[in-house]
């Protein structure tokens, strides 16, 4: 458009804006006249910085480059509305933000957005586009796993369609929905295991073994010979790399029942495009919540005995989400030591990951300096230097004076209790620690190595009963048989068949600073 359809137009106004800033400049004796210029090359989240003199011509540049480019955008879309590239982005966006209808007909007046009937076009068109991909990407897989379906994660949804002008007919409406999404596993990890191996038999066959096995606690000991294992086995971490994920269709069908869970999986037997027959014929694995788990257990118990696949779910296994189980065991173990058990707000400063994790490390600071005789002294600004044999001489002497189970067992004292509380406290928040970062890091090895201590740990913790009985059954299910053998007020039908196919839309237009540390979607 600046290049072959308005060139002259476009070098014009971009002299003239670069002009008036020479101008500007000439006469300007105070700092914060390039502020506007600086904001155009900084992030939503970005610190405000200082800038050098090379940075503030380029920020000028893009400045005067955006205006110049938006007013001819502008211009095109008053000749002819096909050529609305930039005002159907901006269309989309208002409607993701919630922009009222009165502001977007001015912006489509003087040419800044599409109108509302044309980016609601679009999102049709986008979600008639992502229902055939939901259906590309369910057919066979690739060609070294053609009989493995993506990986199928779903939770529950709840909202309203709130109504404000109420009649007879038209109330407002509570709606019950699942949501989720396909994730398709990386192909070098699958390259890397045997197809066989991602079959229904090879399946059956680990649940069979597994059938008679009665689950103890001696079965989580990594080794029975020394009291505390100090030498770990090797962990082999994974590539991380963004996941390769597909939103489905939303769904109103609730996953809080057993009937709910028969008519999420018929739902997702829709959207894939295939036959019943063909869609449980092959492996299929499902995240989901713990109620989840057990309705579907509960439904997959009651359709037995059958022999149809379709009917009788024996090609689906599903597993405990990750985020739900961090939070439900986090919460279990904090109400332990804090709070009232039987409020779940009444949890003091213990309502976020990130102030659990500087409290603890705070008070392992603290048994540092208690060990080296400074805990008086201020904590230094900056890194001390000391040599190797000295660090692994305190850190030996703080794990034996008060994280190892002969200080635990010294602690208890019934008339001064404080120490061992905080003994205790120390080894559960760590493991809720450590599970919280190995899941932003994406360290699967080292979130099975928490859930397998918390296989033991939720026998003991009230609230923790079917983590009890379904987390340890999962993982020796993963790690013994199967890896070592195997806004805006919205219609309802806007919401199932635009806004929820069409959110990767959304996502791919926000800065990356600002979606680091956001978790990408469900359990």
């Amino acid at each position: 458009m600046t290049d072959k359809e308005h060139p002259f137009l476009y070098r014009l106004l971009k002299s003239k804006i670069m002009h008036q800033s020479a101008v500007q400049d000439k006469y300007s004796d105070g700092e914060d006249d390039d502020k506007d210029d600086a904001d155009s090359l900084r992030g939503p989240f970005d610190e405000p910085a200082e800038l050098d003199e090379d940075t503030k011509a380029a920020a000028k540049i893009h400045h005067a480059h955006v205006v110049a480019k938006t007013m001819c955008s502008m211009l095109t879309f008053a000749s002819n509305q096909r050529k609305n590239a930039m005002q159907l982005e901006n269309s989309i966006t208002f409607v993701a933000c919630g922009i009222l209808d009165r502001v977007n007909k001015y912006l489509n007046f003087i040419g800044l957005s599409s109108s509302r009937q044309t980016a609601h076009l679009a999102l049709r068109t986008l979600g008639r586009k992502a229902k055939q991909t939901i259906k590309n990407h369910m057919k066979l897989g690739p060609p070294l796993s053609p009989n493995f379906c993506p990986l199928i994660c779903i939770d529950n949804l709840d909202f309203q369609e709130a109504v404000h002008v109420k009649s007879v007919n038209n109330q407002s409406s509570m709606f019950h929905g699942t949501w989720g999404y396909l994730h398709h596993p990386n192909p070098a990890i699958l390259a890397s295991v045997d197809p066989k191996d991602l079959t229904i038999e090879a399946y059956k066959m680990a649940i069979a073994n597994s059938a008679e096995e009665t689950i103890s606690p001696g079965k989580f000991a990594t080794d029975k010979t020394p009291i505390i294992p100090l030498k770990p086995p090797p962990i082999k971490v994974l590539d991380t790399q963004k996941p390769d994920i597909t939103m489905l269709k939303l769904m109103i069908a609730s996953n809080n029942s057993s009937e709910g869970v028969g008519k999420v999986l018929e739902g997702l037997a829709r959207q894939s495009g295939q036959t019943p027959a063909t869609f449980a014929s092959r492996l299929m694995i499902l995240k989901g919540d713990l109620g989840t788990c057990l309705n579907f257990s509960s439904l997959k118990a009651q359709r037995k005995p059958n022999n149809l696949p379709e009917e009788s779910m024996s090609n689906i296994f599903i597993l405990l989400g990750g985020a739900h189980t961090l939070w439900n065991v986090a919460q279990a173990i904090i109400s332990l030591h804090f709070g009232d058990s039987l409020d779940s707000k009444d949890l003091g400063c213990w309502h976020f990951f990130e102030a659990l994790g500087k409290v603890q490390e705070a008070t392992i600071a603290y048994l540092i300096l208690l060990i080296m005789g400074k805990q008086t002294d201020a904590f230094p600004k900056e890194k001390l230097s000391m040599k190797a044999s000295n660090i692994v001489s305190i850190i030996d002497s703080v794990y034996k004076k008060f994280l190892s189970p002969q200080a635990l067992l010294k602690a208890k004292n019934p008339k001064a209790p404080c120490l061992a509380n905080m003994l205790l406290r120390l080894r559960d928040f760590s493991s809720i620690v450590e599970c919280n970062r190995a899941m932003k890091a994406g360290n699967i090895r080292r979130v099975l190595n928490i859930w397998k201590r918390w296989s033991v740990m939720a026998m003991g913790i009230q609230g923790l009963t079917s983590y009890a009985i379904d987390l340890p059954q999962m993982y020796l299910l993963l790690t013994k048989y199967f890896y070592n053998n195997t806004g805006m007020g919205t219609k309802i039908d806007w919401l199932k068949d635009e806004y929820s196919l069409a959110i990767p839309v959304f996502i791919n237009k926000i800065p990356p600073s600002s979606t680091a540390t956001c978790a990408p979607g469900l359990a």
